[in-house]
């Protein structure tokens, strides 16, 4: 069985809802859990 390697590029159009590294990562530290939960929706 062979291992490929798959990617998927995914275009946002609105940049302006788009958060940064630091405040992603900020959110997963620092955030409540729903915090943490929205902040992986996103990421996902």
């Amino acid at each position: 069985m062979a291992t490929d390697t798959c990617y998927t590029i995914i275009h946002q159009d609105d940049s302006s809802d788009q958060p940064s590294l630091q405040e992603l990562k900020t959110a997963l530290e620092k955030g409540s859990e729903e915090a943490k939960i929205e902040t992986m929706k996103k990421i996902l």
